[in-house]
């Protein structure tokens, strides 16, 4: 016979397959040994956190058998490699194609469900029996996957898109600002343009859900306020501010503001009403900056904040107090710009200058490295944590990410 070609969809499904066949089985020996020693070493609660984590992750292998054979394999004109006998028929070539990898052990991978259950219960008996003294950080041990990707720039824009902060509504729009265009976008969880507002203000630059649920956009030295559909509400003059920057809201009420003219975060504790008279003892000023540009804050009322310019992400308490520095694991930040904090307290930060997504624990410990260079299609600008948990990242250049984690 013939040298017979091979259908490329074929082989980039096979190579994808053995791609994620090995991704798959080093996360779960990483799993493994951070396992093995959080059961020695672990708290009640890094443990219960822990088992989340490993159900969720046999659920997913469990998910992810090999594909069955494709019905449009079939040969093309396009000579075979060597390997292949010169005499193979086309369904014997398919099934070569098909068939998961060799060299990747996927016995862990094609785990029965029965074997999976069984291994469940070992662990949660494991939980219930074994002493925990110690605190250890957990880790998710496996990097984001993105559920939804879209471009937010618009017929109407100008200038190159420039998302500089994100946010989501109770609906589940995202809500972009575009500092370039000077406007504030709204897109639906699937990408789909819905309406711009904030023109008028000028130079945007932060955005955050208050705890109202209306929508709160600094400008200049005002915070503005907008409801759900973009319409506007009201807006605060802030004494002595002239280059406000990002913008968070406390779960006791209190506004956390950047404020770059004078390199301050101020912590406001009595609330949204109160931002008319920031001038009185109920401001926290937090000082030592270069460029302050984003805030979030935890459930326990604490701040964080990234420095760009000083290329630093700390962590301060309520009363503005430095409690900590945050340090990934690989090199110093670069340039980071957009944080946010999770409902486990997790803090996730936009290393912009190394392009990548960083994960720490409420502690400052380095959990992960959630978005990689080659996962990102240009640097990351802000971060926001959506209804349902994910992750949306907003790109240099207009891109804008939903990540599962």
């Amino acid at each position: 016979m013939e040298w017979v070609p091979i259908c490329c969809s074929a082989v980039k499904q096979i190579d994808a397959q053995q791609d994620e066949a090995e991704l798959i089985l080093a996360s779960l020996q990483n799993t493994f040994v951070f396992t093995m020693e959080l059961l020695s070493r672990g708290s009640d609660n890094d443990i219960l956190l822990m088992k989340d984590r490993l159900t969720s992750q046999i659920q997913y292998v469990e998910a992810r058998r090999p594909l069955a054979k494709p019905d449009n394999i079939h040969v093309g004109e396009l000579h075979i490699p060597s390997f292949i006998a010169p005499d193979a028929t086309e369904d014997s070539i398919s099934n070569l194609f098909c068939t998961p990898p060799t060299h990747c052990d996927t016995t862990i991978v094609n785990a029965p469900s029965e074997e999976s259950s069984s291994n469940l219960d070992v662990f949660e008996s494991m939980f219930n029996d074994s002493p925990f003294k110690q605190q250890v950080v957990h880790n998710y041990l496996s990097q984001a996957l993105c559920i939804t990707q879209f471009d937010c720039e618009t017929k109407k824009d100008r200038h190159q898109t420039w998302p500089s902060a994100v946010t989501v509504t109770p609906r589940n729009d995202i809500v972009v600002v575009d500092e370039k265009n000077e406007v504030v976008k709204m897109f639906s969880e699937q990408g789909r343009f819905k309406k711009g507002f904030g023109a008028q203000l000028g130079k945007v630059v932060g955005v955050a859900m208050n705890l109202m649920g209306d929508i709160a956009v600094t400008s200049k030295d005002t915070v503005n306020i907008y409801n759900v559909n973009g319409k506007f509400k009201d807006s605060y003059r802030i004494y002595m501010a002239e280059k406000l920057a990002g913008i968070c809201f406390g779960c006791n009420g209190e506004v956390i503001l950047a404020d770059n003219s004078v390199q301050t975060v101020s912590i406001i504790h009595g609330g949204q009403e109160d931002l008319r008279y920031t001038n009185g003892d109920l401001k926290t000023i937090i000082g030592d900056f270069q460029e302050p540009k984003y805030v979030a804050v935890t459930s326990t009322g604490d701040v964080v904040i990234s420095d760009t310019k000083k290329h630093s992400v700390t962590h301060h308490n309520n009363f503005g107090v430095l409690q900590f520095t945050y340090r990934p694991d690989w090199e110093d930040f670069h340039f980071p710009r957009g944080i946010c904090v999770d409902k486990h307290d997790n803090v996730f930060v936009a290393d912009t200058g190394n392009m990548r997504v960083c994960m720490f624990d409420q502690h400052g410990m380095f959990l992960n490295r959630v978005l990689e260079p080659g996962m990102c299609p240009q640097k990351p600008t802000s971060l926001c944590i959506d209804n349902s948990g994910n992750l949306v990242v907003t790109f240099m250049y207009g891109e804008v990410g939903i990540y599962m984690y």
